[in-house]
């Protein structure tokens, strides 16, 4: 059996690579958890509220520009890797970039043409107009980290795509914020964010360059451009239905309840998201795995896999959310006590993250497994859930009606993929034996 890109063996843990994969993660969670403290310190609840509109708006125009790319980019490479098909990973590499910068660029475009009118369908004006255009400048550079990043997973260089998108996005960030010294408004948080954005978009350049150099001779037939977007696409619309309740969230509450209850729900999901980086860790080490074990008809290894990756992931995530649900007003209170008033948002969003982990990754398994269709079903349906679960509470309870509705259609969303996971791979997730399988 050919090994991977790498000389990694097919068969590995993923428990693990997830083990390296966590080390950096941890430091990403560090670095992204400053980011967000100090933006949400030096701009107060009404900046920070502005910051996370932008932010969602650049996330959705991201994602659209991406047209999948990410996804299709990673399981099309991890299967060329296994087969050194180098001649086919540079034309993926290509192509991608090519979709991508084009795509993202139109997306970025429109967001700045937008800006206005939908910050005045927010009942916003000029300030929130401005923060829009100056982040329509991020699309792009978001996206090719994006994609870069996938890409360099898809041939097994996993600690240097976390190293640039995980930790090195908000640690420049950061340092961005530092910089700015007395300048303040919520400005400075979409300017720190753009700059990091740019400088990680080109370190994931220089890597996937150097990872191709010299060896691109080798393989066999280049697959096109068309083929790849065909691929992607599907996976474009999962995506941005996996962030639509949450940027639609966003939007209603600062809608319907203005910019400071956006701040307060925008850093209760950052937090509420550390509980599950074990499981983002987890499955970051084990796309390229599961792609790769599908490819070549293992599904014995594929499942031990899985299962593994979620037992590794439960074990971080129980005793973390346990602090979480313990001590919510204290960790809001990092944040400046504006924040604390959302300690019940953070306590039901961290729920939903604990469930999230204990079905483990079946988004992850479908998508590399060639069952797109199941995971855009189980996304839309969520989606669905989440959409009413936010017209029925988010008018009545704002931010704590917003959490609820993230965290049900999470819930809707992993139930239906373990259901499909079971019909079309034969096993579940859950770290425990069955009889089935015993």
């Amino acid at each position: 059996m050919k090994q991977p890109a790498g000389g990694r063996r097919i068969g590995a843990r993923p428990a693990v690579a997830a083990g390296w994969a966590l080390s950096l993660r941890v430091a990403g969670m560090g670095s992204n958890l400053l980011f967000h403290l100090l933006v949400a310190r030096r701009v107060g609840v009404d900046g920070a509220g502005l910051f996370y509109l932008a932010l969602a708006s650049a996330n959705v125009a991201s994602t659209l520009g991406r047209l999948g790319m990410e996804n299709a980019l990673l399981r099309r490479v991890a299967v060329c890797a296994a087969e050194e098909d180098w001649r086919s990973i540079g034309a993926l590499f290509r192509a991608g970039a090519r979709i991508t910068l084009l795509g993202s660029a139109v997306q970025g475009l429109l967001l700045w043409v937008v800006a206005a009118p939908l910050a005045a369908a927010l009942g916003e004006g000029a300030e929130l107009t401005a923060t829009f255009r100056w982040m329509a400048l991020a699309v792009v550079p978001l996206s090719l980290v994006s994609v870069g990043a996938d890409g360099l997973r898809g041939l097994g260089h996993l600690r240097t795509s976390i190293a640039c998108q995980e930790v090195g996005v908000p640690l420049a960030g950061s340092i961005a914020i530092f910089s700015f010294g007395t300048i303040h408004g919520p400005i400075i948080a979409v300017w720190a964010q753009t700059i990091a954005f740019t400088l990680m978009a080109a370190l994931c350049g220089l890597a996937c360059l150097r990872v191709l150099h010299g060896r691109e001779g080798r393989g066999g037939q280049r697959p096109s451009g068309r083929a790849l977007l065909a691929s992607g696409l599907p996976l474009m619309w999962a995506s941005l239905l996996t962030f639509l309740p949450q940027a639609f969230c966003i939007y209603l509450l600062g809608g319907m309840f203005g910019r400071d209850e956006v701040g307060r729900f925008g850093i209760s999901t950052r937090l509420a998201g550390l509980v599950s980086f074990s499981l983002l860790a987890a499955n970051l080490a084990s796309k390229q795995r599961f792609a790769q074990l599908h490819a070549v008809h293992e599904p014995a290894r594929l499942r031990a896999a899985a299962i593994s990756a979620t037992r590794f992931s439960l074990r971080i995530a129980l005793p973390l959310g346990a602090a979480f649900l313990l001590f919510p007003r204290a960790l809001l209170g990092l944040a400046g006590e504006g924040f604390v008033s959302a300690a019940p948002v953070l306590s039901i969003l961290v729920g939903g993250q604990l469930f999230n982990v204990a079905t483990g990754g079946v988004g992850a398994l479908l998508m590399m497994s060639g069952h797109e269709k199941d995971l855009r079903t189980s996304v839309a349906v969520s989606t669905v859930a989440a959409l009413v679960l936010a017209a029925l509470f988010l008018p009545v309870h704002g931010a704590l009606g917003a959490g609820i509705a993230v965290a049900g259609g999470g819930v809707v969303q992993n139930v239906l993929g373990t259901i499909f996971v079971r019909r079309r791979l034969g096993f579940y997730l859950w770290p425990v034996r069955s009889r089935h399988h015993a």
